[in-house]
């Protein structure tokens, strides 16, 4: 067991010298960083679009979903099952 530390350590210290490693990782954890960042502004202004249609409707007098909203929303998720059902059969 201690070779194989041995050769993990080893391997280990080798990487971290290696400018192309530390480059590569530093580069990674930017992109991630920036990622996270562009989809929480994304979300936020998402979510503000979203509120102010909300208010919009509210404003008219429309507080709930017209009845055929719910029946087509219903229809399309039964749809999807009967497409998968009828894939899973072949």
């Amino acid at each position: 067991m201690s070779a194989i530390w041995t050769i993990a350590r080893k391997e280990a210290r080798s990487a971290l010298r290696n400018k192309m490693f530390v480059t590569i990782t530093v580069l990674f954890l930017g992109l991630s960083v920036l990622s996270a960042y562009i989809g929480s502004t994304t979300k936020h202004a998402e979510l503000r679009i979203y509120n102010e249609t909300v208010a919009g409707l509210t404003a008219q007098g429309i507080t709930s979903l017209p009845p055929a909203a719910i029946a087509v929303a219903l229809l399309s998720v039964v749809g999807v099952a009967v497409y998968f059902k009828r894939k899973g059969r072949r």
